[in-house]
């Protein structure tokens, strides 16, 4: 029971008036807020309550605060496949990141920026960037290390860049699209600092019709130690009319992995590197017959092709080498369609060059060596 007693009510058990209650109950907030701003790491999870996708709108988190450099954010959904679409509002930054459960990140044109650590897991679970225009440097995202899970998908749209601060980029899913990927670590011995997996794609992101138009996927880094790794089960892919300019090594410096280019595409390696793997032309009925480059990188880069690697020529299409080829014992060249030699090569005595069927031909704008004692320039046809 209350009773009245001065300015207030007073609880005749605990003897605490009503306005104390009140002050007490601000003070708890002021407190629950200096903590919030007082730790490094205060979870944070979407749960999509605002009735908008935007990360600015507080209701739509958990606690409810907007995302600030204290905060390791969640996105995900209840269930896997039923994931939110979220997208950005503003500049953030925040102290982690992990979208999973087919949720996706849309960063319409401004910069995320995280702090720590970035996971992106689970089929179809998906970020999105895009150039940005807001005010500040050029970055779409830029985080100190990045994950991204089998079945996730990065998209990067026009000129949208992501960098990658301090460690290791696993791309154990898919990345494609265009623009600049810049490596920022500086490890004090050869490192890799782009880990591909699976699958990466330079061109075009998203569908379109017709010809896609020409776009450049860059992977750069600061430091002369950085590597790339691309075991066997990963997929290098340049689209139609697209450009992937790759600045630094492969790891051991060699590809180990399968490399599909499309006609009119263009991969460049700025550092002599080795075919472990594969290398094949693609085409279908719609792609137009320009040849697909190898091109040069800094003046004197050469492709080895080593022992057990394969490159495949359909009919109707073309691979350009515009650096310098070795092709060494063990090599095999399967020529459907044309290849074309615009620097100095060498196919050497137990390499296998292969001229198959009746459009198989050879342009030769420099000097080519063939040493193998079967090799038939009319081949089968």
């Amino acid at each position: 029971r209350f009773y009245p007693a001065g300015n207030g009510y007073l609880n005749s058990r605990k003897g605490v008036t009503m306005p104390h209650l009140f002050r007490l109950a601000i003070l708890a907030m002021v407190l629950i807020l200096v903590f919030r701003s007082a730790t490094c790491a205060v979870p944070l999870n979407w749960v999509g309550g605002g009735g908008t996708n935007f990360w600015g709108n507080n209701s739509n988190w958990d606690p409810a605060f907007e995302p600030d450099s204290d905060d390791d954010l969640t996105i995900a959904g209840v269930i896997q496949g039923a994931g939110p679409h979220t997208v950005l509002d503003a500049d953030f930054v925040i102290s982690s990141l992990v979208i999973s459960n087919s949720s996706e990140v849309d960063t319409n044109n401004f910069l995320l920026a995280v702090e720590g650590h970035t996971s992106i897991l689970g089929t179809d679970t998906r970020l999105q960037l895009f150039e940005r225009t807001s005010a500040g440097d050029e970055d779409s995202l830029d985080t100190d290390t990045l994950t991204v899970g089998g079945g996730s998908i990065v998209e990067m749209y026009e000129n949208s860049v992501l960098e990658v601060d301090d460690g290791l980029f696993d791309l154990g899913g898919t990345l494609i699209g265009n623009g600049t990927i810049q490596l920022n670590d500086n490890p004090a011995t050869p490192t890799t600092l782009l880990d591909i997996n699976t699958f990466l794609s330079a061109g075009h992101a998203g569908t379109i019709a017709g010809a896609p138009p020409p776009r450049t996927l860059s992977i750069t880094a600061t430091d002369s130690d950085a590597r790339i790794d691309a075991g066997g089960f990963s997929t290098i892919e340049v689209q139609e009319n697209a450009t992937l300019d790759i600045e630094l090594p492969f790891t051991s410096g060699t590809f180990f992995g399968n490399l599909q280019l499309w006609p009119n595409s263009t991969f460049r390696m700025q550092d002599t590197w080795t075919l472990g793997d594969s290398l094949e032309v693609i085409s279908d009925a719609f792609s137009g017959n320009e040849p697909a480059t190898i091109a040069r990188g800094q003046a004197d880069t050469q492709l080895t092709l080593g022992s057990g690697s394969t490159v495949t020529v359909d009919a109707d299409e073309s691979l350009r080498f515009a650096t310098r080829l070795l092709g060494s014992n063990g090599s095999t060249v399967s020529n459907s369609g044309t290849l074309i030699f615009d620097e100095s090569t060498q196919f050497l005595a137990m390499a296998d060059l292969r001229m198959l069927g009746s459009n198989a031909s050879l342009v030769v704008n420099d000097s080519v060596v063939i040493s193998q004692d079967t090799f038939n320039m009319d081949g089968d046809g």
